[in-house]
Order: structure tokens, then C-alpha cells, then sequence
């Protein structure tokens, strides 16, 4: 049986370097305690997540962990570019030496998804898009990114 920590760097009242700083220490923590598994939930405009980019944070931990699987629950891709998520999660994958576990997702609340003007309707629709350019990336050494021109990243 495996155990891992689903986490969201909720507000707390602590000044937010340090709540970071003890969070990257929790994270070491639960990897000398044998957790399997930490996972970073993204959440914006509300106090559950002060972590605007999971993908960041996760970057940090990885250089402080080294057996600790680290992920996202989930990464809401209606919220990026996709092309950039293939190249974030290409160099999570490295920094954490094959270690990355990426959640995706859509976003469930509207109130979190219109903070970047997205009107919640239009998610689905984004997000089978997206899917579907990651795929195609992940599976590919080279990514088209315009008609034109290619990139290697």
C-alpha cells in the first residue's frame, strides 16, 4: 500500500514566503516519512491556493526531494497555453528525474475560472483542445507551434 498528501497552500495568516519555506519542508518531510505521492491542487481567486503556479512550486520541491512522486490535482488546462504546459512539464519531468505525475483537469468553479475572464461554459471546449495538443506534443520530438516554424523544447 502506498500513502501520498493531496495539498492546497491555503491561507493562512503567515507571511507567504515562509508558509512556502514550511511547505518545501513538509514536503522533504513526508518523503523521509515514506509517502509516495504529493500532490498540489490548483485553485485561484480564493484563499485555498496561494500557489498561482503548481508547476513552480513543484519545481522547488524537486530539488529538495529526490524518491517523493510530486504532481498536480490538477492542472486546469482551459487556463493555459498548451503549448506552454508541454514545455513546463518537459522540464518538470527532468528537474524531477521522472518523478512528475501531471493531473489534468477542466475546473469545476466558476467563481475560479472567471478570475481569468473565462466564462465556464467555454471549458469543455478548451480543454478537449488543449488534450488534445498535449498529446500530440508529448508524443512528438518535435512540437509545430505554427505552420512555420518548429520548436525542439
Amino acid at each position: 500500500m502506498q500513502f501520498g498528501v493531496t495539498d492546497h497552500v491555503d491561507a493562512s495568516g503567515i507571511p507567504l514566503a515562509e508558509q512556502f519555506e514550511q511547505r518545501l519542508r513538509l514536503v522533504e518531510l513526508y518523503e523521509r516519512l515514506g509517502f509516495a505521492r504529493y500532490m498540489l491542487t490548483e485553485h485561484h481567486g480564493t484563499p485555498l491556493c496561494l500557489v498561482p503556479s503548481p508547476h513552480l512550486f513543484l519545481a522547488a520541491a524537486s530539488q529538495r526531494t529526490t524518491r517523493i512522486r510530486l504532481g498536480t490535482l490538477v492542472t486546469l488546462l482551459p487556463l493555459y497555453n498548451p503549448v506552454r504546459v508541454i514545455e513546463e512539464v518537459g522540464m518538470l519531468d527532468l528537474l524531477t528525474q521522472g518523478r512528475l505525475e501531471l493531473g489534468i483537469g477542466r475546473g469545476v468553479s466558476p467563481p475560479e475560472i472567471g478570475t481569468y475572464g473565462i466564462d465556464p461554459a467555454d471549458t469543455l471546449e478548451m480543454f478537449e483542445e488543449a488534450y488534445e495538443i498535449l498529446i500530440k506534443g508529448f508524443a512528438s520530438d518535435v512540437l509545430k507551434v505554427a505552420s512555420t516554424r518548429s520548436a525542439t523544447c
